[in-house]
């Protein structure tokens, strides 16, 4: 799960290079956009999350990109929707001012960090908040906190299925 311009892509290239280089396979989804669903058999899945209603699954767990500042994050977004909207280079007169931009996005963010944060206070087990700018000061450290929060959660989860199979054997 990710708000727009935390990094997201960075996280894939990194995790997909050391996926290729220790030869494991792996699928990755962008469920959100048209004409892509996503199935179990997708390892990575896509989400911003826009309507605030992603539930955190059992079965699953969720790694959250975020920046730690609200204002780069927004302003980052800001630039983003310019030149998306416009299908050229920043900077382009965009259609809509900063101050409308921050004014209708900061509410959102609020409620989308918020939401996130809460969960990995609660489920810290399941849900990891990284943030964007240790992915880009930091990326290896980064990629190592990733999989390793990963690869706990499936061994816990793989323990958990072997202690139900060994009681009904």
């Amino acid at each position: 799960v990710s708000f727009p311009r935390s990094g997201h892509h960075m996280a894939v290239k990194l995790m997909s290079n050391a996926f290729e280089a220790s030869n494991q396979t792996w699928s990755y989804c962008e469920a959100y956009q048209a004409g892509n669903s996503c199935t179990d058999e997708h390892t990575v899945r896509k989400s911003h999350d826009f309507q605030l209603t992603d539930p955190v699954i059992p079965s699953q767990v969720y790694v959250v990109l975020v920046r730690r500042s609200r204002f780069r994050q927004l302003e980052s977004y800001y630039r983003f929707n310019c030149k998306y909207a416009h299908q050229t280079p920043y900077p382009q007169d965009c259609s809509v001012s900063v101050r409308e931009f921050f004014d209708s996005n900061r509410i959102f963010y609020s409620l989308f960090y918020h939401k996130w944060y809460s969960k990995s206070q609660a489920e810290p087990e399941r849900v990891r908040l990284v943030f964007y700018e240790d992915l880009v000061d930091r990326p290896l450290l980064s990629l190592v906190g990733i999989l390793d929060f990963v690869t706990e959660a499936a061994t816990r989860r793989a323990s958990s299925t072997a202690g139900l199979e060994d009681v009904s054997g």
